[in-house]
Protein backbone atom coordinates (compact mmCIF):
# COMPACT_ATOMS: atom_id res chain seq x y z
CA UNK A 1 0.00 0.00 0.00
CA UNK A 2 2.80 2.33 0.50
CA UNK A 3 4.10 2.20 -3.15
CA UNK A 4 0.67 3.05 -3.98
CA UNK A 5 0.01 6.09 -2.08
CA UNK A 6 3.36 7.18 -3.13
CA UNK A 7 2.62 6.75 -6.70
CA UNK A 8 -0.77 8.23 -5.98
CA UNK A 9 1.26 11.44 -4.33
CA UNK A 10 3.25 12.15 -6.95
CA UNK A 11 0.56 11.75 -9.44
CA UNK A 12 -1.54 14.41 -7.19
CA UNK A 13 1.26 16.71 -7.52
CA UNK A 14 1.60 16.61 -11.15
CA UNK A 15 -1.82 17.43 -11.61
CA UNK A 16 -1.70 20.48 -9.37
CA UNK A 17 1.65 21.34 -10.73
CA UNK A 18 -0.24 21.20 -14.51
CA UNK A 19 -3.11 23.04 -13.33
CA UNK A 20 -0.61 26.01 -12.26
CA UNK A 21 1.46 26.01 -15.50
CA UNK A 22 -2.12 26.28 -16.76
CA UNK A 23 -3.06 29.02 -15.09
CA UNK A 24 -0.02 31.10 -15.79
CA UNK A 25 0.16 30.56 -19.38
CA UNK A 26 -3.31 31.47 -20.06
CA UNK A 27 -3.84 33.94 -17.74
CA UNK A 28 -0.69 36.03 -18.16
CA UNK A 29 0.82 35.00 -21.49
CA UNK A 30 -1.89 34.04 -23.91
CA UNK A 31 -4.05 37.29 -25.00
CA UNK A 32 -6.05 36.58 -28.18
CA UNK A 33 -6.56 39.89 -29.87
CA UNK A 34 -10.61 39.55 -30.48
CA UNK A 35 -10.90 41.77 -33.68
CA UNK A 36 -13.70 41.24 -36.06
CA UNK A 37 -10.69 40.91 -38.50
CA UNK A 38 -10.21 37.59 -38.75
CA UNK A 39 -6.26 38.31 -39.94
CA UNK A 40 -4.89 39.86 -36.73
CA UNK A 41 -6.79 36.50 -34.72
CA UNK A 42 -5.54 33.66 -37.29
CA UNK A 43 -2.31 35.58 -37.38
CA UNK A 44 -1.71 35.55 -33.35
CA UNK A 45 -2.83 31.82 -33.63
CA UNK A 46 -0.15 31.01 -35.79
CA UNK A 47 2.58 32.80 -34.34
CA UNK A 48 1.89 30.62 -30.63
CA UNK A 49 1.31 27.02 -32.55
CA UNK A 50 4.24 25.75 -30.80
CA UNK A 51 3.40 27.03 -27.61
CA UNK A 52 -0.23 25.75 -27.56
CA UNK A 53 0.37 22.99 -29.03
CA UNK A 54 2.38 21.48 -26.13
CA UNK A 55 0.20 23.71 -23.75
CA UNK A 56 -2.62 21.00 -24.69
CA UNK A 57 -0.49 18.36 -24.83
CA UNK A 58 0.39 18.74 -21.02
CA UNK A 59 -2.67 20.57 -20.14
CA UNK A 60 -4.92 17.66 -21.70
CA UNK A 61 -2.92 14.63 -22.68
CA UNK A 62 -0.42 14.74 -19.72
CA UNK A 63 -2.52 15.34 -17.01
CA UNK A 64 -5.29 12.97 -18.33
CA UNK A 65 -2.66 10.01 -18.09
CA UNK A 66 -1.69 11.51 -14.71
CA UNK A 67 -5.70 11.78 -13.46
CA UNK A 68 -5.92 8.18 -14.87
CA UNK A 69 -2.77 7.01 -11.95
CA UNK A 70 -4.26 8.93 -9.79
CA UNK A 71 -7.92 7.20 -10.11
CA UNK A 72 -6.54 3.77 -10.06
CA UNK A 73 -4.81 5.08 -6.54
CA UNK A 74 -7.90 6.20 -4.61
CA UNK A 75 -9.75 3.21 -6.16
CA UNK A 76 -7.26 0.93 -4.52
CA UNK A 77 -6.90 3.21 -1.21
CA UNK A 78 -10.54 4.62 -0.34
CA UNK A 79 -13.05 1.60 -0.36
CA UNK A 80 -16.81 3.44 0.40
CA UNK A 81 -19.24 0.93 2.36
CA UNK A 82 -21.80 0.87 -0.60
CA UNK A 83 -19.82 -1.71 -3.85
CA UNK A 84 -22.42 0.39 -6.22
CA UNK A 85 -20.63 3.45 -4.73
CA UNK A 86 -17.13 2.33 -5.10
CA UNK A 87 -17.85 1.23 -8.84
CA UNK A 88 -19.75 4.36 -10.03
CA UNK A 89 -16.82 6.39 -8.27
CA UNK A 90 -14.35 4.80 -10.71
CA UNK A 91 -16.73 5.39 -13.47
CA UNK A 92 -16.74 9.02 -13.31
CA UNK A 93 -13.51 8.89 -12.60
CA UNK A 94 -12.45 7.08 -15.96
CA UNK A 95 -14.83 8.89 -18.32
CA UNK A 96 -12.77 12.27 -16.63
CA UNK A 97 -10.13 10.74 -17.89
CA UNK A 98 -11.18 10.10 -21.13
CA UNK A 99 -13.25 13.45 -21.87
CA UNK A 100 -10.03 14.91 -20.92
CA UNK A 101 -7.50 13.01 -23.32
CA UNK A 102 -10.49 13.69 -25.94
CA UNK A 103 -10.20 17.39 -25.52
CA UNK A 104 -6.79 17.33 -26.03
CA UNK A 105 -6.73 15.48 -29.10
CA UNK A 106 -9.65 17.86 -30.38
CA UNK A 107 -8.02 20.78 -29.49
CA UNK A 108 -4.10 19.93 -31.36
CA UNK A 109 -6.25 18.78 -34.41
CA UNK A 110 -7.96 21.85 -34.34
CA UNK A 111 -4.82 24.09 -33.86
CA UNK A 112 -3.29 22.51 -36.77
CA UNK A 113 -6.34 22.24 -39.03
CA UNK A 114 -7.10 26.07 -38.51
CA UNK A 115 -3.26 27.56 -39.11
CA UNK A 116 -2.90 25.05 -42.12
CA UNK A 117 -6.14 26.47 -43.89
CA UNK A 118 -6.05 29.88 -42.93
CA UNK A 119 -3.68 30.84 -46.13
CA UNK A 120 -6.51 30.37 -48.25
CA UNK A 121 -9.72 31.29 -46.16
CA UNK A 122 -8.73 33.00 -42.82
CA UNK A 123 -12.27 33.47 -42.11
CA UNK A 124 -13.25 30.22 -42.64
CA UNK A 125 -10.32 28.90 -40.59
CA UNK A 126 -11.23 31.48 -37.75
CA UNK A 127 -15.03 29.97 -37.84
CA UNK A 128 -13.82 26.66 -37.60
CA UNK A 129 -10.99 27.42 -34.84
CA UNK A 130 -14.39 28.94 -33.03
CA UNK A 131 -16.19 26.15 -33.53
CA UNK A 132 -13.74 23.32 -32.51
CA UNK A 133 -13.11 25.18 -29.14
CA UNK A 134 -16.72 25.11 -27.92
CA UNK A 135 -16.91 21.42 -28.64
CA UNK A 136 -12.82 21.37 -26.22
CA UNK A 137 -14.77 23.33 -23.78
CA UNK A 138 -17.46 20.98 -23.48
CA UNK A 139 -15.58 18.01 -22.95
CA UNK A 140 -13.13 19.20 -20.34
CA UNK A 141 -12.66 22.81 -20.75
CA UNK A 142 -15.26 24.57 -18.95
CA UNK A 143 -18.26 21.87 -18.23
CA UNK A 144 -16.74 20.51 -15.18
CA UNK A 145 -19.62 18.13 -13.91
CA UNK A 146 -17.87 15.04 -14.55
CA UNK A 147 -14.70 16.09 -12.67
CA UNK A 148 -16.84 17.46 -9.88
CA UNK A 149 -18.58 13.88 -9.10
CA UNK A 150 -15.59 11.95 -9.24
CA UNK A 151 -13.81 14.33 -6.39
CA UNK A 152 -17.14 14.29 -4.20
CA UNK A 153 -17.74 10.78 -4.81
CA UNK A 154 -14.09 9.93 -3.38
CA UNK A 155 -14.45 12.68 -0.63
CA UNK A 156 -17.69 11.02 0.51
CA UNK A 157 -16.69 7.59 0.49
CA UNK A 158 -13.28 8.36 2.28
CA UNK A 159 -15.03 10.03 4.93
CA UNK A 160 -17.21 7.16 5.65
CA UNK A 161 -14.50 4.99 6.47
CA UNK A 162 -12.05 7.17 8.02
CA UNK A 163 -10.02 6.84 5.04
CA UNK A 164 -8.78 10.33 4.40
CA UNK A 165 -8.66 12.90 6.87
CA UNK A 166 -12.00 14.42 7.88
CA UNK A 167 -10.84 18.20 6.78
CA UNK A 168 -9.30 17.17 3.50
CA UNK A 169 -13.12 15.08 2.26
CA UNK A 170 -14.95 18.29 3.67
CA UNK A 171 -12.79 20.40 1.08
CA UNK A 172 -13.24 18.05 -1.57
CA UNK A 173 -17.13 18.23 -0.91
CA UNK A 174 -16.88 21.39 -1.87
CA UNK A 175 -14.64 21.29 -4.93
CA UNK A 176 -16.92 18.59 -6.07
CA UNK A 177 -19.95 20.73 -5.52
CA UNK A 178 -17.97 23.30 -7.27
CA UNK A 179 -18.02 21.29 -9.98
CA UNK A 180 -21.12 19.72 -10.42
CA UNK A 181 -21.82 24.05 -10.23
CA UNK A 182 -20.27 24.29 -13.52
CA UNK A 183 -23.32 22.72 -14.87
CA UNK A 184 -24.18 26.66 -15.94
CA UNK A 185 -21.02 26.87 -17.44
CA UNK A 186 -19.69 30.53 -16.00
CA UNK A 187 -16.33 31.03 -16.33
CA UNK A 188 -15.94 32.22 -12.66
CA UNK A 189 -17.49 29.03 -11.83
CA UNK A 190 -15.45 27.14 -14.01
CA UNK A 191 -12.15 29.01 -12.62
CA UNK A 192 -13.25 28.64 -8.85
CA UNK A 193 -13.80 24.63 -9.47
CA UNK A 194 -9.93 24.59 -10.78
CA UNK A 195 -8.25 27.23 -7.90
CA UNK A 196 -9.99 24.96 -5.24
CA UNK A 197 -9.09 21.25 -7.00
CA UNK A 198 -5.09 23.12 -7.26
CA UNK A 199 -5.46 23.39 -3.44
CA UNK A 200 -6.86 19.84 -3.27
CA UNK A 201 -4.30 18.17 -5.15
CA UNK A 202 -2.10 19.60 -3.04
CA UNK A 203 -3.27 18.71 -0.01
CA UNK A 204 -4.27 15.23 -0.77
CA UNK A 205 -0.69 14.67 -2.15
CA UNK A 206 0.24 15.26 1.22
CA UNK A 207 -1.99 13.19 2.79
CA UNK A 208 -0.98 10.49 0.21
CA UNK A 209 2.76 10.76 0.72
CA UNK A 210 3.13 10.95 4.25
CA UNK A 211 0.76 7.54 5.06
CA UNK A 212 1.68 4.57 6.72
CA UNK A 213 1.39 1.23 5.05
CA UNK A 214 -1.71 0.65 6.66
CA UNK A 215 -4.29 2.71 4.68
CA UNK A 216 -6.84 3.42 8.14
CA UNK A 217 -4.37 4.41 10.02
CA UNK A 218 -3.64 7.69 8.14
CA UNK A 219 -7.26 9.08 8.12
CA UNK A 220 -6.40 10.65 12.11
Amino acid sequence: MTSINKLGAVAAFAAAAIYLAAFVFYGALVQYPNSPDPAPNIAYLTSLQVPLYLANVFGYLVFGLVLAVLVVTLQQRVQPVSVLQRQLTGLFGFIWVGLVLAAGMIANVALLLVTDAAVADPTSALATWKTLNYVVAGLGGSNEIVGGLWVLLVSLGARQNNQLPRSLCVAGGLVGACGVATVYPVESLTELFGVSQLIWFVWLGLVLWRAPQDAAASAG
